[in-house]
Formats: structure tokens, sequence, C-alpha cells
């Protein structure tokens, strides 16, 4: 039987966080939401409530579910939107199967009424460490998005982290080894959900600048990603549904030093794994982590990801090389899972592009009517991401408005490069002064728009003149 080992490499410790938007369910027309805060900074024993007031701005009366909104006592469904550090926190509550509803389970809204309910946050989400969040309703109808912006409040300290229990069997393991397993198995669910949730949430668009994708995967492409994503699903579903069997006597395997080994599994044979010294070494979360040697091996198993270890990635440093030189032994690399879903030191999946108009000039300042006139400049990705394939443009005005546009294609670009273009038109037929704007279009997830175009001087369109040439005087001698 093929057995699948995993070595001691560094140690560092690091949290998680990052999240998934989930479907908001549509509210009746004409209901507008309202989003409150109690107060704006909140301790480590304070609830951390949400009011929220749906009102009826329509004319006639609407029948409000209850259901999925700040009105059932509790909250079943991913109603808002909440970041800190720039990152999503995921919604952790429940998902619930129900029966149809009755009559019971709506609110009956006329004309300029509100109806009020109020939600704790911690149950359902977590906010656990001190710092600032925002918190915005998810989009619930063409009303709802536009009621606000986000609220701002400020967590003074960290909260304690509950974790929830997973089921697992435990073979030949004592009372200590049990507990820090169990612990562990409950953050490598979590953070295999979180990284499932951040490859499905990247646009698709992002993923080829995707920086952490790409860290510990190689480069781009959408099969090798599609597969990734495909793995990564299954070790999460595997650590949300599965029975987890963990033996923790690793001293009779033939060929296993158990002082050096991590943890080991017979990849037929889902999913129970041995537990080596190692293991109950390191930390339960961070770089080669006990969460994270339980994604790795979850992703040994043929009926999960059937992924190998690679003796030139037995460690970080490996394992970018082998994303480097080799994206489709990579995708195979179980450290490379690990790593991914371990992510420390943090990194972003999407980094955002900033295209610039860093220069253009124009061959002429005073062309006459109807003669070729070229501009040329540089575009310059300013920003950290890749730049998808975009168009510039050059546009030319006047008294009545934008009278001549000519454009070319950019190529994609990646973080810090150039682009030079060369756009040739004809001067515009009508006489007079034009203004000339350069610009470049917006790619998905650009983090600023207000280097994309520049002006330049103004042009004068003057009439054609005709040069007949003066030919010698012959004189006779």
């Amino acid at each position: 039987m093929k057995m699948i080992f995993k070595y001691l490499t560094s140690i560092t410790l690091s949290i998680l966080l990052t999240g998934v938007v989930h479907a908001t369910p549509e509210l009746p027309d004409n209901v507008q939401v309202f989003t409150s805060l109690e107060k704006t900074s909140f301790s480590i024993n304070d609830k951390l409530m949400v009011s929220v007031t749906y009102r009826n701005v329509g004319n006639q009366t609407v029948s409000l579910l209850k259901w999925d909104t700040a009105l059932n006592g509790g909250l079943t469904e991913d109603l808002f939107s909440i970041e800190f550090n720039n990152q999503q926190i995921p919604y952790t509550g429940i998902h619930a199967k129900r029966l149809a509803p009755s009559p019971s389970d709506f609110v009956q809204l006329a004309p300029g009424e509100s109806v009020t309910g109020a939600v704790s946050l911690q149950r359902s989400y977590p906010i656990n460490f001190k710092g600032y969040y925002t918190i915005a309703m998810r989009n619930s109808g063409a009303l709802a998005s536009k009621t606000q912006s986000p609220l701002a409040f400020n967590l003074t300290a960290d909260r304690p982290i509950i974790e929830a229990k997973r089921p697992a069997r435990f073979q030949s393991c004592s009372a200590s080894q049990i507990a820090s397993t169990d612990a562990a198995l409950t953050s490598a669910e979590r953070i295999a959900n979180t990284a499932i949730n951040d490859l499905r949430g990247t646009p698709v668009a992002l993923r080829p600048s995707a920086l952490r994708y790409r860290e510990w995967f190689g480069s781009y492409s959408a099969g090798r990603y599609s597969q990734v994503e495909g793995g990564m699903a299954r070790i999460a579903s595997a650590l949300s549904n599965q029975t987890i069997g963990f033996n923790c006597d690793c001293t009779n395997q033939e060929g296993v030093n158990p002082d050096n080994t991590f943890a080991f599994v017979f990849p037929n044979d889902p999913y129970n794994m041995t537990l080596c010294g190692v293991f109950f070494r390191v930390p339960r979360d961070g770089t080669d982590s006990k969460s994270g040697t339980i994604v790795h091996e979850i992703s040994h198993f043929n009926v999960v990801a059937s992924s190998d270890d690679f003796g030139s990635a037995l460690d970080q440093s490996g394992s970018r090389r082998l994303a480097n030189s080799s994206p489709t032994s990579a995708i195979r690399n179980a450290n490379a899972f690990e790593y991914f879903a371990e992510n420390t030191p943090f990194l972003q999946m999407a980094l955002p592009a900033d295209l610039a108009v860093v220069s253009a000039t124009s061959s002429k300042s005073r062309p006459s009517a109807g003669q070729p006139v070229t501009i040329v400049g540089v575009i310059s990705n300013v920003g950290d991401g890749l730049a998808s394939a975009s168009v510039v443009g050059v546009t030319l005005s006047d008294v009545s408005g934008n009278v001549q546009t000519a454009e070319t294609t950019v190529s994609p670009l990646d973080a810090g490069e150039n682009f030079d273009f060369e756009i040739n038109f004809r001067a515009p037929d009508a006489l007079g002064e034009y203004t000339v704007d350069v610009c470049v279009s917006e790619v998905v997830g650009e983090s600023n728009t207000n280097n994309n175009c520049m002006a330049l001087t103004a042009i004068l369109v003057r009439e054609s003149v005709t040069i007949t040439p003066i030919l010698p005087l012959l004189l006779d001698d």
C-alpha cells in the first residue's frame, strides 16, 4: 500500500481571516432597509447588536416574509457584508431547510409603516479580533442596495474564539492528544472552507493576478484553477461532513520515524490518518501547523484531491520553487493545498490593477483640416495586480460636444509594466479649436480611475493652404 508522509519544516504562527458572499433573498418592491448600531465602540463583553428597519415606501400594503431578515429572532442567512482589514468576514451561522411558510411568518406593512428587528452578530460572524470593522446590508432588492453607506465600529479587544466540535474517531490517543487534535480538526475545517470560498469568490477576470494562488500553484490557466478549486472543495467537504479517524500510535510502521514525521495516510483508506510526534509539537494554526497538516493529509485521499508529496517541495521555499517551475506539478502538491489554506504569511487573492496614462503627445498642434495627426504615449499599470486587456482612445471635442474619436487596444499588463501606444486619425474638417483627451478604459477591480485620462493641449484646426510654386523667370541675354 502506498504511504504518503509529511515531514517537519519551519513553524510560524498566524491567523487567517477572509470570507465568502452568500445569496440574499429579495425583498418585496418598495421596501427600503436601514441599519443602525447601538454604539460605535464595543468592548469584549458587549453584545454586537445590529438593528435593521424595514420601511414600506410605496403606496400599497406589502407582505414581508420574516425569514432571512432581522425580524426572525436570529440570523439564518448572510444578511451583512462585514469587512476587517479589507477582508470579508465569512458567514458562519445556520442555513435552515423548512416547510412552506405559514401566515404567522409574514408581517404586513401599510404605506409609510416600518418595523425594526435586532440581531446579534457574534453568533453568525467570527468578529474576534480587535480593530475597526465596517458593516452594510447585502443587496436584497433595488431599494435596499441604495439606502446608506457602510457603518463602522471598533472592537476594543480580542474576543475568545469559540470552536465548534467536529465528529472524530480516536485510536491509541491520550486525553491531551484527543483534545489538541479535536481543536485542530475544527480549525482545519475553518481554513479549508475559507480557502474554497476565496477561490470561488475571486472574479474570473482577476484570477490571473491572484497573488496567493500564483504563490503556491503557479501561473494561471482556467483548467488548472478549476482543478485546484475542485480539490479544495472536496477537502472542505470532507472536513465538514465526514468522520475523520485519527490513530496516535506512529511507532509500528516500517520506514516511518515518529520523531520527524507529522502524519501519514494510505490514500485509498479515507478518511483515516496516523499522527506522529511532530504533529503534537507544532501549534494548532500557522505554517506547518496541526490544522494545516490535517488539510494536507486529507488532500492525499484518492476520493479527495489525489495529491502527492514532492521531495523538492517539503517546505514553503521548495513549494514556491515548484510553483514557479512546474505549475502542473504544483496543483498536485499536498503542501500547496496546505500553505494556501494556512495563508501564513498572509497573501491576498486578487490584487488590484491601476492603469494610468503617464504620457501622451500630439504630432501637430495646428493641423490643417483633414490632415493626419498622430498621438503617441505610454500606458502604465501602477497597481499591484495584473490588468486585463483594455482600450486607449483619443477624443476630440469642441463647443458642440465630442466630434471625433479613435482608439487602439492595450495588451494585458502586469504590475509595473508599460505599454507604448500610437493612435492615428485625421483632423476634423470643421475649422476651430478642439480639446484633446486621452483615456484608457477601466479594467475589472481597478483600484483608482482618477488617472485613467490625460488632457492634452488643445489643437487648432486651420484652413488648408495651397502653395503655388514660383517658377524661375527666364530672361534672354
